[in-house]
């Protein structure tokens, strides 16, 4: 009996390997590479071009996905639709979903562009679209992810290259090169951070997040979108507007250097709203340009700046950091 456990035991920590774009699509459909198994990649992979409505790797990928320093690039267009709560459905991206998993060393090149017409509560990224309980580790990500959706009453996506939404989750020693445009909450590499650290982490480039247009097409003014971050479009609120006041996103040591723009809140690190949580910033710098929506110089109703500790923000027309 003993050898039985011994045996049960070693299987479970088996090891598979990933070296071609066909043994990576495996991942969640095959038996033999399970949502919850342990990778490592072994070759670059280039996955070419896609026009799907689901993500790349579907269903909640808990595993260990070590990419071991080498490459997956790939172009995509995802048809979107709304966000359906407990489910994947509406996370787009290389990994549409990874909860309690873990991925390090990875280096993703691309372009993701979403489209969607009247959905709301999207997530949408290079890597990994929605992200609960998860470890980002080591990762790359260069490129640029756009969306190009006709929301409703405040509606959109949470954007950006690395994940979509971060939901308690630990992001440390990645980075991100590339534009993100987006109807939302847009970040540099984060979308959206309802709570979680985000520690050494780096972001350049551009970042444009627009504000929705209601159904009588007149600019909606409060709730959902229109707010961008170099690090985190927004931190502290969850991406289906649900209160999250108890939140808290930790960020430090993290650099940015960006032309970011928003429709309601532009920051070089992180966007906050009231009593949505908190975010804290420390040891962490800011660069390039900043432009957003101001009512005589102050930021707009129902926002508030970050509390920033030993941080240096060297940006123009700076209205929230």
């Amino acid at each position: 009996m003993a050898a039985l456990f011994v045996s049960f035991a070693v299987a479970a920590q088996t090891t598979i390997t990933i070296n071609s774009a066909e043994e990576f699509l495996k991942i969640g459909v095959d038996a033999n590479y399970p949502l919850n198994g342990n990778y490592i990649q072994t070759a670059d992979i280039d996955l070419g071009y896609r026009s799907v409505t689901s993500p790349i790797i579907s269903g909640a990928f808990s595993g260990t996905y070590d990419g071991d320093g080498y490459s997956i690039s790939y172009k995509a267009t995802f048809e979107g639709s709304g966000h359906n709560h407990g489910s994947n459905n509406g996370d787009y991206a290389l990994f549409g979903y990874v909860n309690g998993g873990t991925l390090r060393n990875m280096s993703v090149s691309g372009e993701v562009l979403l489209t969607a017409n009247g959905a709301n509560d999207m997530n949408v990224a290079l890597l990994c679209g929605h992200s609960t309980n998860a470890t980002i580790d080591h990762c790359n990500v260069a490129g640029s992810v756009s969306t190009y959706v006709n929301a409703q009453n405040g509606g959109g996506a949470d954007a950006a290259l690395l994940i979509g939404q971060a939901d308690n989750t630990e992001i440390k020693y990645c980075s991100g090169s590339g534009n993100v445009v987006g109807v939302g909450w847009v970040g540099g590499l984060i979308g959206s951070c309802p709570s979680g650290t985000i520690k050494a982490c780096t972001f350049s480039g551009q970042v444009e997040a627009i504000q929705p247009i209601g159904n009588n097409n007149n600019v909606v003014l409060k709730g959902y979108g229109g707010f961008a971050g170099g690090i985190v479009g927004m931190a502290g609120k969850t991406g289906d507007n649900v209160s999250s006041a108890g939140s808290t996103v930790t960020i430090n040591l993290c650099y940015v250097n960006a032309d970011i723009t928003a429709g309601q809140v532009a920051s070089g690190i992180a966007s906050v709203a009231v009593g949505a949580g908190t975010a804290t910033v420390t040891n962490s710098c800011a660069e390039g340009t900043l432009t957003g929506n101001t009512t005589n110089g102050n930021i707009p109703p129902g926002t508030a700046a970050s509390d920033i500790t030993n941080s240096r923000v060297q940006q123009s027309n700076t209205h929230d950091s």
